[in-house]
């Protein structure tokens, strides 16, 4: 978010986009808050609460993007093909 979004730098914000599973924007704010005020308890709790969401989560963030990688390595086996193929015409 740019200064111009400053206003919408709240922790109600900031627990909306948690509430949502948007944990990076929801980090992004407690940060933020926590920058202007370092004691800001509820700054603090945030970060911290989402710091056990992105372990509790590990597992599965590293399955999805396992996944996504042999997606990305088959579709490029299936471009080199291609390629391939349109040399020999």
């Amino acid at each position: 978010m740019s200064d111009s979004n400053a206003p919408f730098d709240t922790l109600t914000m900031a627990r909306i986009h948690l509430d949502q599973g948007n944990l990076d924007e929801a980090e992004k704010i407690y940060r933020r808050l926590a920058g202007k005020d370092p004691h800001d308890r509820d700054a603090l709790s945030g970060l911290a609460d989402i710091r056990r969401l992105h372990q509790a989560h590990a597992p599965e963030r590293l399955a999805a993007l396992m996944a996504r990688w042999m997606e990305l390595v088959s579709l490029g086996q299936c471009i080199r093909r291609l390629q391939g193929m349109k040399g020999k015409e």
